[in-house]
C-alpha cells in the first residue's frame, strides 16, 4: 500500500488514503502513523483519527511543503536541549 500523493501514483492510480478521502470513509481525511523502538510493541498506521492515548507528547501539526511528497519544513533539528544545525 502506498501513501503517495496522486501526482507521482504509479499507472496513474488513485492512491489508497485518497481514495478512502474521495469515498467519505474516513472521520477526518488524516492518518496517524505510530513507531516504537525495536523490540517493543509494534507500530501502526491509523486512517481517520488520531489515538491520543499513544502521545508522548503534546500533538503539532505542520503544512506539508511539497504536492508530491509528504515532506514539512524544518528550521532545524535538536535531540533533547542540542541543536544539530543540519537545516541551512
Amino acid at each position: 500500500m502506498g501513501l503517495g500523493f496522486p501526482s507521482i501514483a504509479a499507472a496513474h492510480t488513485l492512491p489508497v488514503f485518497d481514495n478512502m478521502m474521495k469515498q467519505n470513509k474516513l472521520k477526518r481525511n488524516i492518518f496517524s502513523v505510530y513507531m516504537t523502538e525495536k523490540d517493543k510493541s509494534d507500530g501502526f498506521i491509523q486512517f481517520g483519527k488520531i489515538d491520543k492515548n499513544m502521545l508522548a507528547s503534546n500533538l503539532s501539526f505542520f503544512p506539508v511543503t511539497s504536492d508530491a511528497y509528504w515532506e514539512i519544513g524544518l528550521g532545524d533539528i535538536s535531540i533533547g536541549d542540542q541543536k544539530l544545525n543540519v537545516c541551512d
